[in-house]
């Protein structure tokens, strides 16, 4: 009966041996999953430090539209004009995102299939452009471009030109004629205005002088 004992147990310990030599052979090891980024279309490697994950798309990609997949917090690092900016996912909604790109941080928020302009370096001309394709969940499609066009003149007035209008029409006719003129945003509107109300004022006072001398 010993034997049999001892046989059993030299029997399980080679079984034992084999089983973690074809284990240790075959390679096996424990993969912890990591969080990596989406994939990039354009096969640009994302980079950065203290797992922020970081996109460096080279002027070549921007000029023919640059497509890539982010999430919060990432970032695109590029150059315009010989100069670095960064875009920075800040948030990612349902229907919409909201993204800084700097050096000079300008923020922006928009929704699926709207582009957004910038102007980096203070020549009046856009300099490059962001468009959102979609969003799928935590993440969202961006086709970025480097691009010249001259920042759009919308002929309004400004906030201390309308102001000094306004003022004056205030002091002249008072509370109640500034603030039918108010919020038209346009200069000669406002001119416009004022002369007709002179007309207005004038013809009022010939009138009344003519039923006098009646």
């Amino acid at each position: 009966m010993a034997i049999n004992k001892t046989f059993v147990f030299v029997g399980l310990l080679l079984v034992g041996l084999l089983m973690v030599g074809l284990v240790s052979g075959a390679g096996y090891n424990v993969v912890v999953p990591s969080a990596d980024p989406p994939a990039d279309p354009d096969g640009s490697s994302p980079g950065g430090s203290a797992g922020v994950p970081t996109y460096y798309p080279t002027g070549e990609k921007l000029i023919e539209g640059y497509v890539v997949v982010l999430r919060n917090n990432y970032q695109v690092k590029f150059d315009i004009n010989d100069e670095n900016h960064t875009l920075n996912v800040n948030s990612i909604g349902t229907n919409g995102v909201n993204i800084t790109v700097s050096s000079e941080p300008q923020t922006k928020t928009f929704s699926v299939g709207e582009e957004v302009k910038f102007e980096l370096d203070g020549d009046n001309v856009y300099d490059f452009s962001v468009k959102l394709n979609s969003i799928s969940g935590i993440s969202a499609e961006f086709l970025m471009k480097s691009i010249s066009e001259e920042v759009p003149e919308d002929g309004t007035v400004s906030e201390d030109e309308g102001s000094l209008v306004g003022d004056v029409v205030k002091d002249v006719f008072g509370e109640d004629v500034a603030g039918i003129l108010d919020g038209k945003g346009n200069f000669w509107a406002w001119f416009g205005g004022v002369v007709v109300l002179l007309i207005v004022v004038s013809g009022a006072v010939v009138y009344f002088k003519k039923l006098k001398k009646k």
